[in-house]
């Protein structure tokens, strides 16, 4: 297993050390002008496998393309003596309370979700879960409300968390 940085589990994805980190959302979120604001350090190393980079890219790829534009995605750096986390904080499309349990499930795409024209083969949080758990001591969970905040074209908006964790 490789040794990397804590900080590698969201800013890795600044792809070659690039502080601009609108270009990891790609051109279709960098039209939405969204944001993203880093909130937090990690300081420790942990080991994994190269593979576990694909996490942070397609948690803050699924943010960026969910999000309703012109908004920030908050990704927040949590390191106790135990544990050290991120979390990617995004609103998008409300779920339904009977979705939530199926949110890693291959192909699994929420009904307000559907309702919008953005390409996805309900394939990201599978794959990074499957990844996740090629560590030990490494999980993901996520976590959407019900609970709209908004309403746009007719398809509710709800603040969605995805955290990435990694036991000491």
């Amino acid at each position: 297993m490789l040794e990397r940085k804590c900080k590698t589990l969201l800013s890795f994805v600044l792809h070659a050390n690039l502080s601009d980190s609108e270009y990891v959302l790609g051109q279709s979120a960098r039209a939405k002008q969204l944001e993203i604001a880093f909130n937090g350090n990690l300081y420790g190393t942990l080991q994994v496998l190269q593979a576990f980079e694909l996490i942070p890219f397609i948690v803050l790829d699924n943010a960026g393309k969910y999000s309703p534009p012109n908004l920030t995605i908050d990704v927040d750096f949590i390191e106790t003596t135990q544990e050290v986390s991120a979390t990617v904080r995004s609103l998008g499309p409300a779920l339904i309370s009977s979705e939530q349990d199926r949110l890693f499930e291959q192909h699994f795409r929420g009904k307000h979700t559907r309702c919008l024209a953005v390409y996805g083969a309900g394939l990201g949080l599978y794959v990074a879960r499957n990844i996740a758990e090629l560590h030990e001591g490494v999980s993901i969970s996520a976590k959407g409300d019900s609970v709209s905040k908004c309403t746009i074209n007719n398809v509710p908006y709800a603040e969605f968390r995805v955290t990435i964790s990694a036991k000491r």
